[in-house]
């Protein structure tokens, strides 16, 4: 009787096996490390190429049960049961590509895990060189790439079927769209900032056209869509979108549109930093003032040689990147930096910029078969005069539809810091207003922090650039208590906020009070006074 219950639960038992192998869930097994260029070893390990996989699960798997495939060929593995946490090193298995390559495991066609190598992994230039490993660092999150992948740190070169060197905890990036564009009327493409695990049809939303279905693969979702018009905009909304660690998915409010073959004589340079800080990066703004859609990565950058001849050109993209009408693109090589320093800024791509120089230089615009779209020559002495310094100072283009002349630009307003990446110039031309001078919405406030008009609004318009000035608060004998601005460079409209702090760190007691105006433009030599009463109402506190 014991011979048999041993019998069946051994029977039992292997079938379970079976049936848990047989039907492997997404990353339960793990590409872990690949030795593509062994060549000159370190010394301790042979010279020969390998691939390591790890049982990221809480099964025995037996690995005839996948495929590995190696860019175009597949490699079938003997049975050999690997363990939970277990590791299992191939060497005779198709060339691993020292330029890169892809690498999946799969299982009766579905893909188990995927790694897209490429010698930029191993962040170390010397160890790009041959005789050492990539390594996985952070088995919990397999889906992520970059970060995640760094060369060997183990002095043999590598840690074939051993724990890896690199154990890191990767902190989890938010899923993100990273673009959007049409690849035809009836197809959408949604790029993400790393590989889309999920989403449903009934969680994409584009309320002007019908959905027909999607398909994931890596960080694209493809989505098929009712025909679009073009040059008209649609709007996209995606929700419950995750990847392979699961994070909350904020949900995402995108535009898009099918461009078709317009001409993008109204994009144009719209702002310019050439003259960041010594960590920072230059970047170029671009403005579509029209009303048609255009594909950026059809417009390149170049600039003139000493005899004024073109140099070779920079694609903006080499995807489709869409500049819809009224909107702004910022092109930079750092946009860390860009966000750390400019909080607002936003809609950024990243590419190398001809060499922007800080006393002057010249920066061309053009089609891909040489068109000059926009010329800018700009020249140091452009920004506002009396800058103490014009490190991390933009210059805006105020109005987009005139000339690249030094009257059509000037230093961006010290009250948006400086600059304003990605969003409307503190400049532009079209904001302005016949009335010139300073005004308030509303002239009471009650600085309690109950979100109701806890802050003075203060709104000012200019017809020219250049303003300068000062702002007081003086109480009711005319004595001045605090100063709101001095010296500050205005753009031709905006707004200050004060929330009624003194300069004692004391919130102004209720009252009634005075603000008082003395501004004047450099250039134009004129000037503005102006005196408005405004109230503090304690009582709401």
């Amino acid at each position: 009787m014991k011979t048999i219950l041993l019998t069946f639960l051994a029977f039992v038992s292997s079938n379970l096996l079976i049936a848990q192998f047989d039907s492997l869930a997404k990353y339960d097994l793990l590409i872990s490390e690949i030795m593509s260029d062994p060549k000159p070893s370190v010394g301790f390990l042979e010279e020969e190429e390998y691939l390591e996989i790890v049982n990221n699960s809480g099964i025995n798997i037996n690995l005839k049960s996948i495929q590995i495939n190696i860019g175009n060929k597949i490699f079938e593995p003997d049975s050999f049961w690997l363990q939970p946490d277990s590791f299992k090193v191939f060497f005779d298995i198709p060339t691993l590509k020292n330029s890169g390559d892809v690498i999946q495991i799969t299982q009766n066609n579905r893909l188990i895990h995927e790694v897209i190598y490429h010698p930029n992994m191993f962040s170390d230039g010397f160890k790009e060189n041959g005789g050492w490993s990539l390594e996985l660092t952070d088995f919990s999150q397999p889906c992520i790439t970059n970060g995640n992948w760094l060369a060997c740190d183990n002095l043999k070169g590598g840690t074939p079927g051993e724990a890896n060197s690199m154990n890191q905890v990767i902190n989890g990036e938010s899923l993100q769209i990273s673009n959007i564009y049409a690849i035809e009327d009836t197809a959408l493409i949604v790029e993400f900032n790393q590989p889309l695990e999920s989403i449903k049809l009934e969680d994409i939303h584009i309320p002007q056209l019908s959905l027909y279905g999607f398909t994931i693969q890596q960080n694209e979702l493809t989505i098929s869509i009712s025909k679009m018009d073009t040059n008209k905009v649609y709007d996209l909304t995606l929700n419950n979108a995750q990847n392979c660690t699961q994070y909350s998915f904020e949900p995402q409010h995108l535009q898009f549109g099918l461009p078709g073959n317009n001409t993008p004589s109204k994009i144009v340079i719209n702002e310019i930093l050439f003259n960041p800080d010594p960590a920072g990066s230059d970047f170029v703004e671009l403005f579509n003032f029209g009303n048609q859609i255009i594909d950026i990565s059809k417009l390149h950058f170049t600039d003139r040689d000493a005899e004024q001849n073109l140099n070779a050109s920079t694609p903006i993209s080499l995807k489709p990147l869409l500049l819809l009408p009224k909107s702004y693109l910022v092109i930079t090589e750092n946009q860390d930096w860009l966000i750390s320093q400019f909080s607002s800024a936003k809609n950024s791509t990243k590419i190398n910029l001809p060499a922007l120089n800080n006393d002057g230089d010249n920066l061309i615009l053009i089609t891909t078969n040489g068109t000059i779209i926009d010329e800018l020559s700009y020249d140091e002495k452009w920004h506002y005069n009396e800058l103490n310094s014009t490190e991390n100072v933009s210059l805006e283009r105020i109005n987009p539809a005139q000339p690249n002349i030094s009257s059509n630009w000037h230093s961006a307003s010290s009250i948006e810091n400086f600059a304003t990446p990605g969003y409307q110039n503190s400049n532009l031309s079209q904001r302005i207003s016949t009335k010139t001078g300073f005004e308030l919405p509303y002239n009471l406030i009650s600085p309690n922090n109950d979100g109701h008009q806890d802050l003075l609004e203060i709104n000012y318009k200019f017809n020219s650039a250049g303003w300068t000035g000062k702002i007081d608060v003086l109480n009711y004998e005319g004595i001045t208590i605090h100063t709101l601005s001095n010296g500050d460079l205005f753009g031709l409209t905006g707004s200050i906020y004060w929330n009624g702090e003194l300069a004692n760190n004391k919130i102004i007691k209720a009252g009634i009070y005075a603000l008082t105006f003395s501004c004047f433009n450099l250039k134009t030599q004129e000037k503005i006074t102006q005196k408005m009463t405004f109230y503090i109402n304690r009582s709401l506190q």
